[in-house]
């Protein structure tokens, strides 16, 4: 009797761990090696004050590959802020495409922190998503800040990213509406409304599509025949959620 009370209170602690609120935030990065080959990395930062035992048990995470593909992708390393408040899981995995196009890769994982600017951040799942063209492509790299995403009261606050871009690009952070969901699998995608704008740099709208039926996937040719050469932005805002994506003409 002895060792089956000791093994369900085993059970019941891991569970207990597991399911203990401790994601930070995190994102994806993609990285092309050969032809549709592509590494990805999943940084997720980790609460190693509120939930060092559930970052412990999560040693994989689900990946949505964006063409219908799902893979479980195991922990390559876990490293520490330096004063041990918040960590950085990091999960690789190398997948080849069937074919050239855009596609959107993303994880959705539960148990979050608690944060100011989502109501009951605690009961929604943390979604993190990239999207990409297939081509010769490297998303840019974050490092974790060195004071583990601790705030001061009342005084400035930096987060020191440390970003990086190998094309040179420059890089720009706003706060945006946090994406979530109330459910763990988001690989099949939800229905949405979107409007796409091509602007120029001084965000006049040169060309504008609104979707009026939602849908998981948009698609519309735009053309630029119209436009003089330079560098445009393609803004698509969609259920809420704002992407850029900056557009040359030559």
């Amino acid at each position: 009797m002895k060792t089956k009370l000791s093994l369900l209170l085993g059970l019941l602690l891991i569970a207990r761990l597991t399911h203990a609120s401790h994601l930070r935030g995190g994102y994806i990065q993609v990285r092309s090696t050969t032809a549709l080959t592509y590494e990805i990395n999943v940084y997720v930062f980790g609460d190693e004050l509120s939930g060092s035992g559930a970052i412990s048990a999560t040693n994989s995470v689900l990946l949505c590959l964006g063409d219908g593909t799902t893979l479980d992708v195991p922990r390559l390393s876990r490293v520490f802020s330096p004063n041990k408040t918040t960590s950085i899981s990091t999960y690789r995995t190398t997948y080849t495409y069937a074919g050239p196009g855009t596609y959107t890769v993303s994880t959705s994982q539960g148990n979050r922190t608690g944060v100011l600017n989502i109501p009951g951040a605690t009961n929604f799942t943390m979604v993190l998503t990239t999207t990409f063209v297939t081509g010769n492509v490297q998303t840019p790299t974050l490092s974790i800040p060195e004071n583990g995403f601790t705030a001061p009261l009342n005084q400035r606050y930096v987060l020191p990213f440390g970003s990086s871009d190998f094309t040179g690009d420059s890089l720009s952070y706003s706060l945006a509406k946090p994406l979530v969901s109330q459910s763990s699998n988001n690989c099949a995608g939800t229905a949405a409304l979107a409007t796409i704008r091509l602007t120029d740099l001084n965000g006049r709208i040169l060309h504008e599509l609104v979707f009026k039926q939602a849908a998981r996937q948009h698609e519309q040719v735009i053309s630029l025949s119209g436009v003089s050469s330079g560098v445009y932005l393609l803004r698509a805002d969609v259920g809420g959620r704002l992407l850029v994506q900056k557009v040359v003409k030559k």
